[in-house]
């Protein structure tokens, strides 16, 4: 898989491959789909083909728009302190967005919009330790230790802020209208995944409920879990 350009991960490759899954797991005409950010978008673009076997669709903490979410990530940048704030956009302006100095300041916009927890759980560690050890698809950029990671993906892009990938125009709100299935969305007050960002789900999708999680950031899932798992498990029964 070395070698592969930025380019071959479109979402035809993702929709082809959650179809092989589905196959593969036998669930094909009769299945419920969670996706959490990316996850939520390539669900949103699933349940828009109208997939005979999709009953019900969870979108978590997803954006409709990447240019919304762009827009979205600059905003919350306002509300950090003023001195994180100039070292984001110095680097930011220069492209060195593997600087220590940068990735210093987007702990403190990961601890303000992306988890809030004082230290990251165990899963969530593991995780990136394994986007580490086999970067083929999100091409991390990893610095972090128990409780502090910085992470940026080569499909988005190299900051929260700057998305130059194949995602950078990517959006759904046209084909919107055409997903038949339930839908639950969900985020966090905090999140990354501001209530702008998600807006064009509720408006568009004909069958649609919205809970928000008022502790979290983009992680509710870890920093709520009991109530999401009682959210999501209701939605699903």
């Amino acid at each position: 898989m070395a070698g592969l350009p930025i380019t071959f991960w479109t979402d035809k490759l993702w929709l082809d491959e959650l179809d092989n899954l589905l196959v593969h797991l036998g669930i094909q005409d009769d299945y419920a789909i969670l996706g959490h950010s990316w996850g939520g978008m390539l669900g949103a673009r699933h349940a828009a083909l109208q997939p005979m076997g999709l009953k019900q669709l969870v979108i978590a903490d997803s954006p409709a728009d990447m240019h919304d979410w762009v827009d979205v990530q600059n905003e919350l940048k306002t509300r950090l302190p003023q001195d994180v704030q100039d070292i984001l956009t110095k680097h930011d302006n220069a492209r060195t967005w593997d600087d220590t100095e940068y990735q210093d300041a987007v702990q403190v916009f990961y601890r303000e919009f992306f988890c809030r927890l004082e230290a990251y759980p165990d899963v969530l560690i593991k995780s990136l330790k394994w986007l580490e050890q086999d970067p083929t698809v999100c091409e991390p950029i990893l610095n972090f230790s128990d409780k502090e990671f910085t992470l940026t993906t080569g499909s988005n892009g190299p900051s929260e802020f700057t998305v130059i990938g194949p995602l950078k125009d990517w959006t759904i709100v046209s084909d919107l209208h055409k997903i038949t299935a339930s839908t639950l969305l969900l985020n966090g007050y905090f999140d990354e995944a501001q209530d702008r960002v998600m807006a064009p789900f509720f408006k568009f999708i004909p069958k649609v409920k919205w809970i928000s999680f008022a502790k979290s950031g983009h992680m509710p899932h870890l920093e709520e879990t009991e109530r999401y798992l009682e959210v999501v498990g209701t939605f699903l029964m």
